[in-house]
């Protein structure tokens, strides 16, 4: 017996899609507490091992981005709910800011635009699991 890899069914590609989103929303009950702490220590005091924390952070928004980006269809399927175009500048000028380690404009940019875009996600994610 062959099993095909590369070929998923309506159903299984669904039910991933709902598994994904079920992990998304619990993970950024996590991810964005610790978002908010890191900007809190960001602007107050940078300890040796904030910006490896950090990273560590960027890693878990990542693959939020990349589960969002298997669902999005899913999520915006009746209207457009959310969309990667409303933090991708964001995220350029993050990077920039996270490479550099300056801990003002990191902190700013995920105060100003990646919090509140995963806060966003977050309820939206609630809501279609509620619907």
């Amino acid at each position: 017996m062959i099993i095909n890899l590369n070929k998923t069914s309506t159903e299984d590609t669904a039910a991933l899609q709902k598994e994904t989103m079920e992990t998304m929303e619990e993970y950024l009950g996590n991810l964005i507490p610790k978002m908010e702490g890191m900007v809190q220590e960001l602007r107050t005091e940078v300890l040796e091992d904030s910006w490896e924390f950090l990273r560590m952070m960027i890693d878990g928004f990542n693959w939020v981005i990349e589960g969002y980006n298997g669902c999005s269809d899913v999520i915006n399927a009746k209207e457009k709910k959310i969309s990667s175009d409303e933090i991708e500048p964001a995220i350029v000028s993050f990077g920039k800011a996270f490479r550099a380690q300056n801990a003002e404009d990191t902190a700013k940019i995920m105060d100003e635009a990646i919090i509140p875009f995963l806060q966003k996600l977050q309820t939206v994610l609630s809501e279609m699991k509620e619907a």
